[in-house]
């Protein structure tokens, strides 16, 4: 009987240990590898890793290894390569639902989506002078504008009509829209890029960051690849790409031999650092394409080079 007592007893204390314990804050620790949504939205910096994290779905998967498969191999500009069962349908046209590469495009490209779309949310609601300085606010969001626009371009002429997400979902109904018409993406791409052009800057530090001419560019890709291409806005906008101070380089070699980067003929180029680049694997795309070291994938066709 004293054993049980005592049991109880130790028990009872035990309890009351924990539940005191469960009281305190010490657990309670701020994350330090991420940035938490009260920083994110309320300073200067916060917006500035915002529009960071929108730029890098620039590196993902599908920029810089699906989107050469989704184009020059379906265009029959190069072959599929390799032994990835993905890119071969794609390349015979055989693709089906359960092919790897559309899912993670698919998901990819709408992921790029909500990062541009939580700038566009955000960034105009921050009370951060710093923010105003050298019109940088005007500036994040005409890129995140720019590149929501550019996300939606990829998709619509991938899938044709998908759904317009244009918010960050707050409801299980918004997070299942219907899919818009072609016509409405594409109104809608042009709506974005149209809005950014007064914002984004005339230069940047390097061919990465939005600026003029990149949206200007992108205004007649978008013009001429419409289901009714408007041909007059597409000269306005590439007479204004040509007058933003972009030139031919000497040799059409030099565009491949990796010793011309960020040259005078690039209008967007994205900034790759060793293997991975910011978040990508860049550098080593000509060892894929050209075999060494890797399977051949994407392998130029005869035809491409008539």
């Amino acid at each position: 009987m004293k054993l049980k007592i005592y049991s109880l007893v130790a028990a009872a204390a035990l309890t009351i240990t924990l539940q005191s314990g469960c009281k305190k804050d010490f657990l309670d620790k701020q994350p330090f590898n991420q940035v938490t949504g009260d920083v994110a939205f309320t300073t200067a910096a916060g917006a500035e890793k915002l529009i960071s994290g929108a730029y890098g779905g620039m590196y993902n998967d599908y920029h810089i290894w699906d989107y050469m498969v989704n184009g020059d191999v379906t265009a029959d500009n190069a072959y599929a390569g390799g032994d990835n069962p993905a890119n071969i349908q794609i390349d015979l046209f055989t693709t089906n639902s359960t092919n790897g590469n559309v899912g993670r495009d698919w998901s990819g490209l709408y992921s790029n989506i909500k990062n541009a779309n939580e700038v566009l949310e955000n960034v105009p609601n921050i009370q951060d002078q710093a923010l105003d300085a050298n019109g940088r606010r005007n500036q994040i969001l005409g890129e995140a504008s720019t590149l929501r626009a550019y996300f939606y371009f990829h998709l619509v002429r991938l899938w044709g009509g998908v759904p317009l997400v244009l918010k960050s979902p707050t409801s299980l109904e918004e997070m299942q829209k219907s899919r818009s018409s072609v016509d409405e993406v594409y109104a809608q791409i042009i709506k974005d890029l149209e809005y950014a052009l007064p914002l984004v800057r005339t230069s940047a530090p390097n061919k990465g960051i939005i600026t003029k001419g990149i949206v200007n560019a992108l205004l007649a890709k978008v013009y001429a690849s419409k289901p009714t291409p408007d041909w007059a806005k597409v000269q306005q906008y590439a007479d204004a790409t040509i007058n933003g101070g972009y030139s031919l380089i000497g040799s059409f070699d030099q565009l491949f031999d990796g010793a011309h980067k960020n040259n005078s003929e690039a209008i967007w180029e994205m900034q790759y650092d060793g293997w991975g680049g910011p978040s990508g694997r860049g550098n080593w795309m000509t060892g894929v394409i050209v075999g060494t070291g890797w399977k051949r994938f994407c392998t130029p066709t005869n035809g491409s080079f008539k």
